[in-house]
């Protein structure tokens, strides 16, 4: 039997009670992951769609969420982490749409669509933050503990690969414009700063590791204040 490429992983599949999200919740559960099957009134078919999955051995939970709510997309990514302990792919399948040829569509018609870039920003940010967050507090405990620059050096490049994993894992999904988007421009400079640290360590530069301090606090700072405003 071939090894299954998902095994252990845990997925939400978005718009999973029909069509093409079940078929790719079944899929993903083949591939060996725990599923999450969303959907917004078709709870019959979510439950279908996870009898099949369970019946077959697998691992699967309907999850009733309209995604248009704030309030229903954090309480559908807190259920998935009281079944599943973590969240590690994100099919963002639903959407809302009109049923009119192309050139009639309007802008006011299309716009539930880029729903889906906030909603999937929202499920996967607790989760990366927090990821994160468990790094940061035990690497700047090591960076204040560390008695000479090789200490300093290691610490700070790992902060900088845990800010820069945040940035590439939320990058994609911030909607433009809006608020998630300065944060994972601060995860950037954040990470772009603790590279300064640890470049700064290599070189048993001690002018160059007080300036890139002052740049990690202020980016720090920046970056604490911008999350603050998404919450």
């Amino acid at each position: 039997m071939s090894q299954q490429k998902l095994a252990g992983k845990v997925a939400v599949v978005t718009g999973a009670s029909k069509g093409i999200g079940a078929s790719i919740a079944l899929h993903l559960a083949t591939e060996g992951a725990a599923v999450v099957v969303n959907y917004s009134s078709s709870k019959e078919g979510a439950d279908r769609i996870v009898g099949e999955i369970t019946g077959n051995g697998g691992r699967a939970l309907a999850v009733g969420a309209n995604l248009a709510r704030e309030a229903d997309v954090r309480r559908l990514f807190a259920e998935t982490q009281r079944a599943f302990g973590r969240l590690d792919v994100l099919v963002n399948n639903a959407g809302v749409y009109d049923f009119a040829p192309l050139d009639q569509i309007t802008v006011e018609g299309a716009r539930p669509i880029t729903l889906n870039d906030a909603t999937a920003y929202r499920m996967r940010a607790p989760s990366t933050m927090k990821d994160l967050d468990a790094v940061r507090v035990r690497e700047r405990a090591a960076l204040r503990r560390a008695k000479g620059p090789v200490g300093q050096e290691r610490a700070a490049k790992t902060l900088y690969k845990a800010y820069a994993v945040a940035f590439e894992d939320l990058q994609p999904l911030a909607p433009k414009g809006e608020p998630a988007e300065d944060v994972v421009i601060a995860l950037r400079d954040t990470a772009r700063a603790y590279k300064k640290l640890g470049i700064a360590a290599d070189h048993h530069s001690k002018a160059g590791w007080k300036r890139a301090r002052s740049y990690v606090a202020e980016a720090e700072q920046t970056l604490k204040a911008r999350v603050a405003a998404t919450a």
